[in-house]
């Protein structure tokens, strides 16, 4: 909301130095008069559309929260249950819930990351412009929302789409020491970028780094076919791997 003032009060200046100034500064006033319009009315019809920053627009955050009556099925909500982003960001869906969420979106959203785990804050991505209902996949999980994408792309501050995919694989034998493989070996990145987790293993991992990458506790855990995005805010060099596989392991070369 302040930022919102301070557009407004920066607009006012420059169309009250075109009166002063003359017609050779109208379009410039013009054109930042429109840009606050747009986005006052882009707040008014979302509380939580994304503020607008010139480069990239802040974090969309939703939280899933739910209420338990004795005697009955628990009841989950979205918080706020409508919001309106550009293709390609991030919302960050707060789990404050007891129960796993799998986010699903009708009609298909392409929606990668989407397992969130009890008091996780998870950033999941809208790669395609569309109108969305999204629930949880689970029929007892009641609540819903709708996304609406815009088709301008967009850039979420602070989060970028993925450098590039880190992917474990194989399936549990018993008594057979890391059976999975986690490939590439070795990833380089520039200091912000993120890496995409994707685990098409046969169970859950545990996915930590040395130094620690900043992550909730140090350590991640994906799902089976889940995939999890972990952003790396400071240079440096880390091996990363999992609980359930120690003997593979990728360097991580941060600049």
């Amino acid at each position: 909301m302040n930022q919102g003032k301070r557009r407004g009060l920066t607009s006012y200046w420059l169309s009250g130095s075109c009166a002063v100034l003359g017609l050779i500064l109208l379009a410039a006033c013009g054109g930042a008069s429109k840009a606050s319009s747009s986005n006052s009315n882009g707040n008014d019809a979302a509380n939580n559309q994304a503020l607008s920053t010139g480069a990239c627009d802040q974090m969309t955050k939703v939280m899933i929260s739910g209420h338990m009556l004795a005697g009955k099925a628990s009841t989950y909500a979205f918080t706020p249950n409508h919001v309106i982003i550009k293709a390609g960001e991030f919302i960050t869906f707060s789990n404050q819930s007891d129960e796993v969420h799998v986010l699903q979106a009708t009609p298909d959203a392409a929606l990668a990351n989407s397992a969130i785990d009890r008091n996780e804050d998870q950033p999941v991505q809208f790669p395609k412009a569309g109108t969305y209902t999204l629930i949880s996949q689970d029929a007892k999980h009641r609540g819903s929302m709708q996304v609406i994408v815009e088709a301008a792309n967009g850039t979420t501050c602070g989060i970028s789409a993925p450098a590039t995919t880190l992917t474990f694989s194989g399936n549990h034998v018993q008594g057979q020491s890391d059976p999975y493989a986690l490939t590439p070996k070795t990833i380089s990145l520039n200091v912000g970028q993120t890496i995409a987790l994707l685990n098409k293993s046969s169970q859950a991992l545990n996915f930590s780094c040395k130094p620690s990458a900043e992550m909730t506790e140090g350590n991640l855990r994906v799902d089976t076919n889940e995939q999890q995005i972990v952003q790396f805010s400071k240079a440096g060099q880390y091996t990363c791997t999992s609980t359930e596989a120690p003997g593979e392991t990728v360097a991580v070369n941060v600049h």
